[in-house]
């Protein structure tokens, strides 16, 4: 994931494919309307099992670094979405891109 950030999304032509203005600031709501939209499902108990996500919010709107650097964002980082090569521990690809944008890499190290 840090050598996907590193590259420089305009040199690959990919310069018009994000909006990384604002990406942050942006995130917090979408994360919340994510949450809120699961209240479709007759499973979901709402935020019972989540007493403390506004708090969370609230920090992490308050507490948002002042800038990043803009780069490739996968959006939906885990070991599921990853290929290994079939002979070694090498990583060859990410898949399962719906989610990426430009916008904060460390997001996806996070």
């Amino acid at each position: 994931m840090a050598a996907l950030g590193a590259v420089d999304y305009k040199a690959v032509g990919l310069e018009g494919f994000g909006k990384p203005d604002g990406f942050l600031q942006r995130q917090t709501g979408r994360w919340m309307s994510q949450l809120e939209g699961y209240a479709a499902f007759d499973e979901w108990t709402g935020f019972k099992e989540l007493p403390d996500v506004e708090r969370i919010v609230s920090w992490l709107e308050g507490n948002l670094p002042r800038d990043f650097t803009s780069g490739i964002f996968h959006g939906d980082c885990h070991l599921a979405n990853t290929m290994f090569a079939p002979d070694s521990p090498e990583l060859v690809a990410f898949v399962d891109w719906e989610l990426a944008t430009i916008g904060d890499p460390l997001i996806d190290l996070g």
